[in-house]
């Protein structure tokens, strides 16, 4: 389960006194435990990856902002938190396995662009951005 790996994370950074990576992973887990009280539930490992993908995704987008509002320091934060975020991640998809992934659909499904997307959708198991995914699926029907 990733809350055991975030906890023993956090004892380590304490000790480490790494403020990065402990505030980093205080955050997470606080996600994490949030999920938990709401679900009224021990979270599925899956339901924790979920967690885990939604943060990285917040930073990705403060990262944009950031940069747009010329704040180079904080975009800065917001990269370093995400590299760490990414490393409780499998690792993504290629775009050459997504392209297999969309050619296997096709044969299936045809050239119906609904049915191929949500077969590489859930075939990729979260380990691929949509974006990319539609924008693979796009160039291989057209």
């Amino acid at each position: 389960m990733i809350i055991t790996k975030i906890q023993n994370e956090i004892k380590e950074n304490l000790k480490a006194k790494n403020e990065l990576r402990l505030s980093t992973m205080r955050m997470l887990l606080s996600a994490l435990k949030y999920a938990q009280i709401d679900k009224m539930r021990e979270l599925t490992e899956q339901e924790e990856l979920d967690i885990v993908k939604k943060e990285a995704k917040k930073r990705q987008d403060a990262i944009s902002l950031y940069e747009q509002a010329k704040e180079q320091a904080r975009a800065d934060q917001e990269r370093a938190e995400l590299a760490i975020l990414k490393e409780l991640l499998p690792p993504e998809l290629t775009d050459e396995e997504i392209s297999e992934l969309t050619n296997k659909a096709i044969e299936i499904h045809g050239n119906d662009f609904g049915l191929v997307m949500k077969e590489v959708v859930d075939a990729s198991h979260g380990r691929a951005d949509g974006r990319r995914i539609n924008e693979i699926v796009r160039a291989t029907l057209h």
